[in-house]
C-alpha cells in the first residue's frame, strides 16, 4: 500500500498541535493572548513593531509574550517564522485538505 502524502506531514501536523497545546495552556491577563502573537509572528510573519502596532500595545509586551512562548515551546519563535514552507503543488490542491487560520484583528 503506497503511503498518503498526509503521512509524511503527520510529525509536523502533531508538532504543531504540541505548540498550539501548550500556548494554550497558559493565560495572560491582558491581551494580545500567545496564540495571537504566535500567529502573528510565526504564521503571517509579521515584525514585533507591526503585531505591537496591530494589537496596540508596546514592543516590549510582544518581546515579553515571544520569550514567553520560547520558554514554553523550547525554542524562539524565530526559527519557526524563518524555516522553509514547501510550496503547494498546485496538482494535489483539490485532494488536500486545507487548514487556515482565522484572521483576527
Amino acid at each position: 500500500m503506497k503511503p498518503s502524502p498526509l503521512d509524511d506531514e503527520l510529525p509536523t501536523h502533531l508538532a504543531a498541535f504540541q505548540i498550539l497545546d501548550r500556548l494554550d495552556s497558559v493565560s495572560v491577563k491582558k491581551p494580545p493572548t500567545l496564540f495571537t502573537i504566535f500567529r502573528l509572528y510565526c504564521v503571517q510573519r509579521m515584525t514585533v513593531a507591526q503585531i505591537a502596532r496591530r494589537c496596540r500595545c508596546s514592543v516590549g509586551t510582544i518581546s515579553n509574550r515571544l520569550h514567553l512562548i520560547q520558554s514554553k515551546i523550547g525554542i524562539h519563535p524565530a526559527a519557526i517564522k524563518n524555516a522553509p514552507r514547501p510550496m503547494p503543488d498546485q496538482s494535489e490542491a483539490g485532494k488536500q485538505p486545507k487548514f487556515e487560520l482565522e484572521n483576527r484583528p
